[in-house]
């Protein structure tokens, strides 16, 4: 029966990468027969095993209750491989919640007991998830240094698909290094060795071409490398490389200007990013942590009593026997291996409250983070009602014009042919905004890509077509061949809005609005300037002061348009998201200029 459930574990190892059902129906065989063989040992490796795969499915508190349930089995039966196994795993659910610190300290534990056991894969396997640990801290070096170690290990077991393993992670480190020649070559690699590739490599190695491809802005390319790693990564029903698949797809078809595909695999990664990164999952996984935490607590509290119980009795048996100078030999060295003892145990104690403080205080800010959401979600209504604001009162006043009888019969068409246009540029800026507010619904923290800024600024204009003729303004855009910018693209077009906005409304009937743009080595310098009524001086210094928190007064327009006081702060706040700088030029009654900077996307050498 032994050799039964060993055959089914090594089955479920087999596919572990390649099909979850097939990995999970071996499991559920290996331990119906542990179970009927009544095993601890094998009952603990089933969990061991079982706790492999969900990690890999992304279900990390699944996965953290099968490495905790092996981790006390092997405990119990003295078993320090089958223990390391389950250690490694639960390095891993921490290296999940980007709890990097505390998995490098795990491993590191690790790696020192196989070294003493010998096991050089086992060895390799810990070097590789310390490289990756070290790659998210930007540690680049230290990671390549462990990765490149961890192959060296491995060159006894060629086929090992951890030789595959370490070679993607390897090319990731070499693309956060921007060594991007060797990363592609790397993947390539990975992806011409046939006879020991799998899945769940074959989707990561794809990925990252797709993710070089797009830094490139070679759009099409992102495109069908990241189809490629999207459908292989549904195959292994991954959720972390679906949701990078998802993300390199969304950007591609954003770019190539196929919205609705962008908007599906936008909707898609989101879904998967909260499957993985679940507040109540991970406060159901603290929980777990904290429980163990206690747990270990109390059996080091009882061992610390134990060995002073033990320490008193043979302190009485010695004293007993002083007058004999044979045992005074034996009466120190016992004493002194006792202290020794009873100062690891209050170290390991120590430890461990420190463990027990770290999870209770993880736990309040998962908390605060949910009110930080709710506060999110409130700050996104205000912008998607503030930026319609303005269209909605165009197309108001068209309806109202309509209904009055303001236009002649011959005009009516007309009329109503410029109501279907505003309504349409409307909805067009309704979805923009609807998605862009759907990747923000975690944080307003910037997202920034590289894109034209010309072209969003030119629809922008388009949009505000009725306003601008309502008021017979001359508006001046210096269109032409720029760098892209890098900034969050839905935060530059809230700003550019709002400031175009503004221009329209200070600007008299007549008016003239000029676009246009300067550049030095690193930024795009944009130029937004009205002839309109200026900003007087004590505005202007509020404007450009430190304070950021409260709306700035609204003004009314020259054609009595009225405001929220929302607009600015958000311009301003957005540039700052955006590690960008905002200058004003304005006098009373010679118009304003705004001068927005941003940074290239790609710097001049």
């Amino acid at each position: 029966m032994e050799n039964k459930i060993a055959l089914h574990l090594e089955k479920a190892e087999a596919y572990q990468y390649e099909d979850r059902d097939s990995a999970l129906l071996h499991i559920e065989h290996a331990e119906i027969l542990a179970q009927e063989s009544n095993s601890p040992y094998w009952k603990a490796w089933v969990q061991n095993r079982r706790g492999a795969v969900y990690y890999i499915l992304g279900d990390y508190d699944v996965a953290l209750e099968s490495f905790v349930d092996a981790q006390r089995v092997f405990e119990d039966l003295n078993d320090q491989s089958g223990w390391v196994f389950a250690m490694n795993g639960r390095g891993l659910v921490f290296l999940g919640q980007k709890e990097y610190e505390e998995a490098i300290k795990t491993w590191d534990k690790c790696l020192e007991i196989n070294r003493t056991l010998g096991d050089s894969i086992s060895m390799a396997r810990n070097m590789f998830n310390l490289g990756i640990s070290y790659c998210e801290l930007q540690e680049y070096d230290e990671s390549l240094s462990l990765l490149t170690n961890a192959l060296k290990l491995l060159e006894t077991d060629p086929q090992n698909v951890l030789n595959l393993m370490v070679k993607n992670r390897m090319a990731q480190v070499h693309f956060h290094k921007n060594q991007l020649e060797t990363a592609v070559r790397l993947y390539q690699e990975v992806l011409s060795a046939t006879h020991s590739l799998n899945n769940w490599e074959k989707t990561y190695a794809y990925t990252g071409l797709a993710e070089i491809a797009a830094l490139h802005q070679d759009w099409e390319k992102a495109k069908s490398y990241g189809e490629k790693g999207y459908e292989t990564a549904i195959l292994v029903g991954a959720h972390w490389d679906l949701e990078r698949a998802t993300g390199v797809l969304a950007s591609a078809h954003e770019m190539l200007e196929e919205f609705p595909n962008a908007l599906h695999f936008t909707k898609i990664n989101k879904a998967y990013g909260d499957s993985l990164y679940n507040t109540e999952k991970d406060k159901q996984i603290d929980r777990l942590q904290l429980k163990l935490a206690q747990a270990e607590n109390e059996t080091l509290l009882a061992e610390q009593q134990a060995a002073m119980q033990q320490s008193k009795r043979k302190s009485y048996g010695l004293i007993l026997s002083f007058v004999l100078s044979a045992l005074l030999g034996t009466f120190i060295l016992t004493y002194h291996k006792n202290l020794k003892i009873k100062e690891k145990l209050n170290k390991e104690l120590l430890e461990k409250n420190r463990t027990i403080k770290n999870q209770h205080e993880k736990i309040q800010k998962h908390n605060q983070g949910l009110q930080e959401i709710n506060e999110t979600k409130n700050k996104l209504f205000s912008i998607l009602s503030h930026d319609l604001r303005s269209p909605l009162h165009s197309i108001i006043q068209l309806i109202e014009m309509y209904l009055e009888g303001y236009f002649k019969e011959e005009d009516k068409e007309d009329a109503l042919r410029m109501l279907y246009e505003q309504v349409k540029k409307t909805e067009s800026m309704l979805d923009g905004l609807l998605n862009w507010a759907n990747q923000q619904l975690d944080s307003l923290e910037a997202r920034p890509m590289a894109f034209q800024s010309t072209e969003v600024i030119e629809n922008l204009i388009d949009l505000y077509d009725y306003q601008t003729q309502s008021k017979k303004l001359k508006i001046s855009h210096e269109s032409k061949p720029l760098p892209p910018i890098w900034a969050d693209k839905g935060q530059f077009q809230i700003i550019i809005q709002n400031l175009f906005h503004n221009a329209i409304k200070f600007t008299p009937n007549e008016g003239e609005i000029k676009i246009y743009y300067k550049q030095d080595s690193s930024m795009i310098h944009l130029h937004i300037k009205d002839s309109g009524e200026g900003m007087d001086e004590e505005s202007r210094k509020n404007f450009l002061s430190d304070a950021v928190g409260g709306r700035m007064v609204s003004q009314i327009g020259t054609n009595n348009e009225k405001g929220t006081g929302l607009g600015l702060l958000l311009v301003k706040q957005f540039v700052l998201n955006n590690q960008g700088i905002i200058q004003i030029q304005s006098q009373p009654n010679k118009g304003t200029e705004f001068i927005l900077s941003f940074k290239k996307a790609y710097t001049e050498n």
